[in-house]
Protein backbone atom coordinates (compact mmCIF):
# COMPACT_ATOMS: atom_id res chain seq x y z
CA UNK A 1 0.00 0.00 0.00
CA UNK A 2 2.03 2.81 -1.23
CA UNK A 3 -0.12 5.47 -1.02
CA UNK A 4 0.25 8.67 1.15
CA UNK A 5 -2.57 9.91 4.15
CA UNK A 6 -2.72 13.81 3.89
CA UNK A 7 -3.66 13.92 8.34
CA UNK A 8 -5.44 17.70 8.68
CA UNK A 9 -4.62 19.44 12.30
CA UNK A 10 -6.26 22.61 13.07
CA UNK A 11 -5.10 24.68 15.78
CA UNK A 12 -6.34 27.26 17.90
CA UNK A 13 -5.59 27.79 21.48
CA UNK A 14 -4.61 24.17 22.18
CA UNK A 15 -0.72 24.51 23.38
CA UNK A 16 -1.35 22.63 26.45
CA UNK A 17 -2.54 19.32 24.30
CA UNK A 18 -0.76 20.39 20.85
CA UNK A 19 2.42 18.34 21.67
CA UNK A 20 0.75 15.42 23.05
CA UNK A 21 -1.75 15.38 19.49
CA UNK A 22 1.09 15.72 16.76
CA UNK A 23 3.42 13.08 18.75
CA UNK A 24 0.68 10.47 18.43
CA UNK A 25 0.32 11.48 14.58
CA UNK A 26 4.12 11.15 14.38
CA UNK A 27 4.03 7.90 15.95
CA UNK A 28 1.91 5.79 13.42
CA UNK A 29 2.70 2.70 12.53
CA UNK A 30 1.71 3.49 9.04
CA UNK A 31 4.54 5.85 7.75
CA UNK A 32 4.17 7.45 4.61
CA UNK A 33 2.38 10.52 5.95
CA UNK A 34 1.66 14.21 4.93
CA UNK A 35 0.97 16.13 7.82
CA UNK A 36 -0.18 19.38 7.71
CA UNK A 37 -0.62 21.74 10.99
CA UNK A 38 -3.33 24.47 9.99
CA UNK A 39 -2.55 27.67 13.09
CA UNK A 40 -5.90 29.30 12.94
CA UNK A 41 -4.52 32.77 14.67
CA UNK A 42 -3.77 31.15 17.81
CA UNK A 43 -2.45 33.42 20.80
CA UNK A 44 -1.22 31.22 23.38
CA UNK A 45 2.42 29.71 22.23
CA UNK A 46 0.51 27.22 19.91
CA UNK A 47 1.71 28.84 16.52
CA UNK A 48 5.77 28.35 17.83
CA UNK A 49 4.83 24.52 18.85
CA UNK A 50 3.49 24.18 15.18
CA UNK A 51 7.09 25.44 13.98
CA UNK A 52 8.96 22.97 16.72
CA UNK A 53 7.56 20.33 14.99
CA UNK A 54 7.73 21.08 11.20
CA UNK A 55 11.53 21.31 12.57
CA UNK A 56 11.59 17.98 13.69
CA UNK A 57 9.81 15.88 10.80
CA UNK A 58 10.20 16.47 7.30
CA UNK A 59 6.46 15.45 7.15
CA UNK A 60 5.17 18.56 8.41
CA UNK A 61 3.71 21.75 6.34
CA UNK A 62 2.71 24.33 8.86
CA UNK A 63 -0.03 27.18 7.41
CA UNK A 64 -0.09 30.20 9.71
CA UNK A 65 -3.74 32.36 8.95
CA UNK A 66 -5.84 34.68 10.51
CA UNK A 67 -8.37 33.31 12.77
CA UNK A 68 -11.37 32.07 10.77
CA UNK A 69 -12.90 29.10 12.36
CA UNK A 70 -12.59 25.15 12.43
CA UNK A 71 -14.19 24.72 8.95
CA UNK A 72 -11.90 27.16 6.90
CA UNK A 73 -9.06 25.43 9.00
CA UNK A 74 -9.96 22.32 7.75
CA UNK A 75 -10.82 23.34 4.18
CA UNK A 76 -7.62 25.05 3.77
CA UNK A 77 -5.39 21.91 5.29
CA UNK A 78 -7.66 19.58 2.97
CA UNK A 79 -6.66 21.65 -0.55
CA UNK A 80 -3.46 21.52 0.23
CA UNK A 81 -3.49 17.85 0.82
CA UNK A 82 -1.19 15.64 -1.22
CA UNK A 83 -2.35 11.82 0.06
CA UNK A 84 -4.69 10.02 -1.83
CA UNK A 85 -6.59 9.55 1.11
CA UNK A 86 -6.92 12.12 4.07
CA UNK A 87 -7.37 11.99 7.94
CA UNK A 88 -8.77 15.29 10.21
CA UNK A 89 -7.69 15.33 13.46
CA UNK A 90 -8.27 18.09 16.10
CA UNK A 91 -5.72 19.75 17.92
CA UNK A 92 -6.61 19.36 21.18
CA UNK A 93 -7.26 15.20 20.74
CA UNK A 94 -4.84 12.58 20.08
CA UNK A 95 -4.84 8.60 18.26
CA UNK A 96 -3.88 5.14 19.16
CA UNK A 97 -0.35 4.43 16.72
CA UNK A 98 -2.24 2.07 14.79
CA UNK A 99 -5.04 4.00 13.82
CA UNK A 100 -4.68 4.72 10.46
CA UNK A 101 -2.57 1.62 9.43
CA UNK A 102 -6.28 -0.11 10.48
CA UNK A 103 -7.98 2.51 8.62
CA UNK A 104 -6.41 2.47 5.34
CA UNK A 105 -6.28 -1.87 5.63
CA UNK A 106 -9.93 -1.41 5.52
CA UNK A 107 -10.70 0.53 2.57
CA UNK A 108 -7.63 0.14 0.33
CA UNK A 109 -8.67 -1.65 -2.91
CA UNK A 110 -12.45 -1.35 -2.26
CA UNK A 111 -13.05 1.27 -4.61
CA UNK A 112 -17.14 0.98 -3.28
CA UNK A 113 -16.24 2.22 -0.01
CA UNK A 114 -15.27 6.15 0.12
CA UNK A 115 -14.69 6.34 3.74
CA UNK A 116 -13.26 4.37 6.85
CA UNK A 117 -14.49 4.98 10.30
CA UNK A 118 -13.20 3.76 13.80
CA UNK A 119 -15.16 4.03 17.17
CA UNK A 120 -13.85 6.48 19.89
CA UNK A 121 -12.70 6.87 23.70
CA UNK A 122 -13.36 9.99 25.16
CA UNK A 123 -11.30 11.99 27.88
CA UNK A 124 -12.79 14.02 30.52
CA UNK A 125 -11.45 15.32 33.87
CA UNK A 126 -8.49 13.10 33.63
CA UNK A 127 -10.97 10.14 33.16
CA UNK A 128 -11.19 7.99 30.05
CA UNK A 129 -14.27 6.22 28.59
CA UNK A 130 -16.28 5.00 25.70
CA UNK A 131 -18.34 7.79 23.25
CA UNK A 132 -20.62 6.42 22.84
CA UNK A 133 -22.12 2.83 24.02
CA UNK A 134 -25.00 2.58 21.29
CA UNK A 135 -22.02 2.31 18.56
CA UNK A 136 -20.43 -1.10 20.49
CA UNK A 137 -20.64 -4.06 19.76
CA UNK A 138 -21.75 -4.53 16.11
CA UNK A 139 -18.53 -5.37 14.75
CA UNK A 140 -17.61 -4.13 11.27
CA UNK A 141 -20.52 -2.02 9.97
CA UNK A 142 -21.04 -1.75 6.30
CA UNK A 143 -23.39 1.91 5.57
CA UNK A 144 -24.55 2.66 2.16
CA UNK A 145 -23.70 5.96 1.29
CA UNK A 146 -27.46 6.62 0.59
CA UNK A 147 -28.11 6.36 4.39
CA UNK A 148 -25.34 8.16 5.02
CA UNK A 149 -26.61 11.46 6.00
CA UNK A 150 -30.04 9.87 7.86
CA UNK A 151 -28.11 8.03 10.43
CA UNK A 152 -25.31 10.41 10.94
CA UNK A 153 -27.77 13.35 11.92
CA UNK A 154 -29.75 10.83 13.78
CA UNK A 155 -26.40 9.72 15.68
CA UNK A 156 -26.93 5.77 15.05
CA UNK A 157 -23.79 5.75 13.90
CA UNK A 158 -20.00 7.66 14.55
CA UNK A 159 -20.87 11.07 13.05
CA UNK A 160 -17.89 13.15 13.98
CA UNK A 161 -15.57 13.89 10.83
CA UNK A 162 -11.93 13.39 12.78
CA UNK A 163 -12.63 9.22 13.49
CA UNK A 164 -12.19 9.26 9.55
CA UNK A 165 -9.99 8.51 6.80
CA UNK A 166 -11.69 9.77 3.59
CA UNK A 167 -10.69 9.36 0.10
CA UNK A 168 -9.41 12.56 -1.08
CA UNK A 169 -10.84 12.62 -4.51
CA UNK A 170 -14.13 12.15 -2.59
CA UNK A 171 -13.37 15.00 0.77
CA UNK A 172 -12.22 17.46 -1.71
CA UNK A 173 -15.31 17.85 -3.64
CA UNK A 174 -17.23 18.30 -0.27
CA UNK A 175 -15.98 21.59 2.01
CA UNK A 176 -16.58 22.27 5.73
CA UNK A 177 -20.03 24.90 6.00
CA UNK A 178 -17.87 27.87 7.02
CA UNK A 179 -18.43 30.10 10.15
CA UNK A 180 -20.38 27.32 12.14
CA UNK A 181 -20.14 25.77 15.11
CA UNK A 182 -21.69 22.28 14.96
CA UNK A 183 -20.07 21.98 11.36
CA UNK A 184 -20.10 17.79 11.16
CA UNK A 185 -23.84 17.92 11.25
CA UNK A 186 -23.67 20.17 8.19
CA UNK A 187 -20.92 17.97 6.64
CA UNK A 188 -22.54 14.61 6.95
CA UNK A 189 -25.71 16.28 5.15
CA UNK A 190 -23.26 17.10 2.60
CA UNK A 191 -21.53 14.08 2.52
CA UNK A 192 -24.25 12.06 2.45
CA UNK A 193 -25.12 13.51 -0.93
CA UNK A 194 -22.24 12.77 -2.57
CA UNK A 195 -21.66 9.39 -1.77
CA UNK A 196 -25.36 8.74 -2.87
CA UNK A 197 -24.75 10.36 -6.20
CA UNK A 198 -21.41 7.92 -6.54
CA UNK A 199 -23.12 5.33 -5.23
CA UNK A 200 -19.95 4.98 -2.52
CA UNK A 201 -20.06 3.62 1.01
CA UNK A 202 -18.83 3.82 4.44
CA UNK A 203 -17.27 1.08 6.51
CA UNK A 204 -16.60 1.47 10.24
CA UNK A 205 -14.35 -0.55 12.33
CA UNK A 206 -14.81 -1.98 15.97
CA UNK A 207 -11.69 -0.43 17.04
CA UNK A 208 -11.34 2.22 19.36
CA UNK A 209 -8.22 4.42 17.61
CA UNK A 210 -9.51 8.06 18.11
CA UNK A 211 -9.46 9.51 21.93
CA UNK A 212 -11.89 12.80 22.13
CA UNK A 213 -10.50 15.56 24.76
CA UNK A 214 -13.69 17.25 26.55
CA UNK A 215 -11.84 20.34 27.94
CA UNK A 216 -13.18 23.74 29.03
CA UNK A 217 -12.98 26.47 26.20
CA UNK A 218 -13.22 23.77 23.64
CA UNK A 219 -15.13 24.76 20.69
CA UNK A 220 -17.77 22.32 21.38
CA UNK A 221 -18.18 23.11 25.58
CA UNK A 222 -16.98 27.00 25.16
CA UNK A 223 -20.51 28.48 25.30
CA UNK A 224 -23.55 25.80 26.28
CA UNK A 225 -25.85 28.48 24.88
CA UNK A 226 -24.21 28.95 21.44
CA UNK A 227 -23.57 25.15 20.42
CA UNK A 228 -27.10 24.52 21.27
CA UNK A 229 -28.25 27.32 19.26
CA UNK A 230 -26.07 25.99 15.92
CA UNK A 231 -27.41 22.57 16.56
CA UNK A 232 -31.20 23.85 16.00
CA UNK A 233 -30.34 26.31 13.63
CA UNK A 234 -28.53 23.79 11.45
CA UNK A 235 -31.01 20.66 11.91
CA UNK A 236 -33.98 23.68 11.19
CA UNK A 237 -31.79 24.92 8.02
CA UNK A 238 -31.37 20.74 7.09
CA UNK A 239 -35.36 20.20 7.07
CA UNK A 240 -35.40 23.06 4.08
CA UNK A 241 -32.86 22.20 2.24
CA UNK A 242 -34.28 18.41 1.67
CA UNK A 243 -36.10 17.96 -1.60
CA UNK A 244 -38.65 16.28 -2.96
CA UNK A 245 -36.82 12.65 -3.16
CA UNK A 246 -35.33 13.10 0.15
CA UNK A 247 -38.68 13.16 2.37
CA UNK A 248 -37.24 9.87 4.51
CA UNK A 249 -34.25 11.94 5.22
CA UNK A 250 -36.50 15.09 5.72
CA UNK A 251 -38.73 13.00 8.34
CA UNK A 252 -35.87 11.78 10.21
CA UNK A 253 -34.21 15.31 10.47
CA UNK A 254 -37.68 16.43 11.39
CA UNK A 255 -37.18 14.15 14.39
CA UNK A 256 -34.15 14.93 15.29
CA UNK A 257 -34.83 18.93 15.29
CA UNK A 258 -38.19 17.93 17.94
CA UNK A 259 -36.07 16.08 20.45
CA UNK A 260 -33.14 18.61 20.13
CA UNK A 261 -36.05 21.69 20.75
CA UNK A 262 -37.88 19.77 23.58
CA UNK A 263 -34.54 18.83 25.56
CA UNK A 264 -33.15 22.17 25.07
CA UNK A 265 -35.67 24.36 26.56
CA UNK A 266 -33.68 24.57 29.73
CA UNK A 267 -30.93 25.75 28.19
CA UNK A 268 -33.26 27.95 26.33
CA UNK A 269 -34.74 29.55 29.52
CA UNK A 270 -31.61 29.96 31.19
CA UNK A 271 -30.14 32.00 28.80
CA UNK A 272 -33.58 33.57 27.23
CA UNK A 273 -32.56 37.57 26.60
CA UNK A 274 -29.93 36.19 24.73
CA UNK A 275 -31.51 33.62 22.78
CA UNK A 276 -34.09 36.15 21.00
CA UNK A 277 -31.17 37.60 19.30
CA UNK A 278 -29.29 34.69 18.37
CA UNK A 279 -31.94 31.81 17.59
CA UNK A 280 -33.52 31.60 14.19
CA UNK A 281 -36.65 33.24 14.19
CA UNK A 282 -38.27 30.21 12.89
CA UNK A 283 -37.03 28.23 15.36
CA UNK A 284 -37.75 30.76 18.37
CA UNK A 285 -41.52 30.44 17.37
CA UNK A 286 -41.38 26.05 17.30
CA UNK A 287 -39.70 26.09 20.95
CA UNK A 288 -42.71 28.56 22.02
CA UNK A 289 -44.91 26.20 20.57
CA UNK A 290 -43.75 23.08 22.24
CA UNK A 291 -43.36 25.86 25.62
CA UNK A 292 -47.19 25.75 25.47
CA UNK A 293 -47.62 22.13 25.05
CA UNK A 294 -48.75 22.64 21.34
CA UNK A 295 -46.31 20.03 20.06
CA UNK A 296 -48.96 18.39 18.07
CA UNK A 297 -49.41 21.60 15.66
CA UNK A 298 -45.46 21.26 14.97
CA UNK A 299 -46.12 17.61 14.17
CA UNK A 300 -48.26 18.50 11.37
CA UNK A 301 -46.47 21.70 10.18
CA UNK A 302 -43.33 19.64 9.65
CA UNK A 303 -44.47 16.52 7.78
CA UNK A 304 -43.19 16.61 4.26
CA UNK A 305 -46.56 13.90 3.16
CA UNK A 306 -48.59 17.14 3.26
CA UNK A 307 -48.02 18.73 -0.44
CA UNK A 308 -48.76 22.45 1.41
CA UNK A 309 -46.29 21.88 4.49
CA UNK A 310 -44.07 24.92 2.86
CA UNK A 311 -46.89 27.40 1.80
CA UNK A 312 -48.28 26.74 5.63
CA UNK A 313 -44.48 26.94 6.94
CA UNK A 314 -43.85 30.28 5.22
CA UNK A 315 -47.15 31.73 6.29
CA UNK A 316 -46.97 30.72 9.91
CA UNK A 317 -43.32 31.40 10.25
CA UNK A 318 -44.14 35.66 9.81
CA UNK A 319 -42.73 39.41 10.83
CA UNK A 320 -45.97 39.25 13.24
CA UNK A 321 -44.62 36.28 14.85
CA UNK A 322 -41.18 38.02 15.18
CA UNK A 323 -42.02 41.22 16.69
CA UNK A 324 -44.32 39.02 19.28
CA UNK A 325 -41.53 37.39 20.60
CA UNK A 326 -39.21 40.37 20.30
CA UNK A 327 -41.78 42.01 22.76
CA UNK A 328 -41.48 40.14 25.51
CA UNK A 329 -44.08 37.50 24.92
CA UNK A 330 -41.40 34.65 24.84
CA UNK A 331 -40.24 36.18 28.27
CA UNK A 332 -43.40 36.27 30.00
CA UNK A 333 -44.24 32.56 29.03
CA UNK A 334 -40.66 31.51 30.20
CA UNK A 335 -42.03 32.74 33.51
CA UNK A 336 -45.19 30.55 34.16
CA UNK A 337 -44.38 27.58 36.19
Amino acid sequence: MAVTISIVIPVYNVAPYLDKCVASVVAQTYRQLDIILIDDGSTDGSSRICDVWAGRDSRIRVVHQENQGLSAARNTGIKLANGEYIGLVDGDDYIDSRMYEILLSSIFGKEHIAISSCLCFVEKSGKTGILNVSWEDKGVVLLPGSDYARSKIMEETPHMAWNKLYRAEILKTVPFRAGRNNEDTLHAFDMGRELKRRGMNEIIVPDHLYFYRIRFGGICRNSERVFQIEILNNLHQLIGECTEDELELAESIRRKYLETLRNSLGVLKKHRDAVIGELNVHVLYDALVIAMGDIGSLEARYSYTNKYTRWVYRVVKSEKIKKMLQGGFLKGLYRKK
